[in-house]
């Protein structure tokens, strides 16, 4: 983190557009809530979505606290007062506008997987952390949460390094052997 600070707090590129430094931690913060409220009220009803602004505003908020967890898609669907199907749907919709990324568990025996669901990750790091108000460094290693953000700034860097590679995904999870971890 030492080493690139700036890419853990901005993010990596966003849309295509590389992030200029910015005078300040408060000047990058109030940058990417724009960049999230345009996106909200512009980009994703042009690609399809027909949630309202408010609803999609709570669910990226609680898409942003679920980040690098195992997906509960019930349990997410319950605190927003959603029905079944909406979950999935809406995760769906956001996954191919390349905004969240899901990760599938790890083994192809369903039997002998130890973790049966996928964990959730929001692409963009520098996102996240202006929908939690994370401003600064500081902030974010003093955040409860600090390490599932680096969980996710690495994988996504990760599928960065590679981009003609067929990458595998579940190859990134972790599992248990009869052998030990």
């Amino acid at each position: 983190l030492r080493l690139f600070p700036a890419v853990a707090i901005t993010g990596p590129r966003q849309c295509g557009k590389s992030m200029r430094p910015s005078s300040s931690a408060s000047a990058s913060l109030r940058w990417r809530q724009e960049f999230l409220k345009s996106l909200v009220e512009r980009d994703l009803p042009m690609l399809g979505t027909r949630v309202s602004r408010v609803a999609m505003e709570r669910f990226l908020s609680m898409c942003s606290h679920l980040q690098s967890q195992i997906l509960n898609a019930d349990k997410l669907g319950s605190s927003l007062d959603l029905s079944g199907p909406a979950v999935p749907a809406r995760l769906e919709f956001l996954q191919e506008a390349l905004f969240v990324r899901i990760l599938p568990a790890w083994n192809g025996k369903l039997k002998k997987r130890l973790v049966k669901a996928p964990k959730l990750y929001i692409r963009d790091t520098g996102l996240v952390h202006a929908m939690l108000g994370i401003a600064s460094p500081n902030e974010l290693l003093a955040h409860p949460a600090f390490g599932s953000r680096w969980e996710a700034l690495c994988v996504e860097t990760l599928v960065a390094t590679m981009p003609g590679a067929r990458i595998v995904l579940p190859e990134f999870r972790r599992r248990r052997t009869r052998r030990g971890p």
